[in-house]
C-alpha cells in the first residue's frame, strides 16, 4: 500500500541515533539523572531521607537489643517491637532506593511510628535528662527522615 511504502522510505532516509543519551562532559545526562534537574534533585533528597531512616533503624535495633538484657516484660515487648520496626525499615529502604513509591512511603511511616516509642521519656518521672535529650533528637531526626523521603518522592504525574 502507498502509505506503508512512504513510511518505509522515510524510515530508511532518517538516521537512527544510538538508543542511549549522548555523553556530555563525561557524564550521562538526561532529565532524570542530571543532578541539576528537578527529578535529579528530588532523587537526592529521597536518598538522603532513606539513608537517615536506615541509620535510625540501625540505632533502634542496637539499642533495643542492648535493652533486651535488662528489662521487664513491658520493656521486652517494646524492645521486640523496636527491633521489628527497625528490620522493616531496613527491608523497605533498598526497595525505596530503586524508586518503589510504596516502599518509600512505608519507610517514612515506619520511622514515624518507631519514634513514638520515645514519647514516654517526656512524661514518665525519673527519666534522666540525657535520655530525654536523646529521645527528642531521635524524634526530630525521624520526622526529618520522613519529610525528606516524602519530599523526594514528589508528586505523582
Amino acid at each position: 500500500s502507498r502509505p506503508q511504502a512512504a513510511a518505509a522510505a522515510r524510515a530508511d532516509a532518517e538516521p537512527i541515533g544510538p538508543p542511549w543519551p549522548e555523553r556530555k562532559e563525561g557524564f550521562l545526562m538526561s532529565a532524570v539523572t542530571s543532578p541539576t534537574s528537578p527529578a535529579g534533585m528530588r532523587f537526592g533528597v529521597l536518598r538522603a531521607g532513606l539513608s537517615l531512616a536506615a541509620i535510625l533503624a540501625l540505632f533502634d535495633i542496637v539499642f533495643a537489643i542492648m535493652n533486651l538484657v535488662s528489662s521487664d516484660a513491658f520493656g521486652l515487648t517494646v524492645s521486640i517491637g523496636m527491633v521489628a520496626l527497625g528490620l522493616v525499615t531496613l527491608l523497605l529502604v533498598p526497595l525505596a532506593w530503586r524508586r518503589r513509591r510504596g516502599a518509600a512511603i512505608g519507610a517514612a511511616v515506619v520511622r514515624v511510628i518507631a519514634s513514638l516509642a520515645a514519647l514516654p521519656a517526656f512524661f514518665v518521672p525519673g527519666v534522666p535528662a540525657p535520655f530525654v535529650l536523646l529521645a527528642a533528637i531521635g524524634i526530630v531526626l525521624a520526622v526529618a527522615a520522613a519529610v525528606l523521603i516524602l519530599a523526594g518522592l514528589g508528586r505523582r504525574s
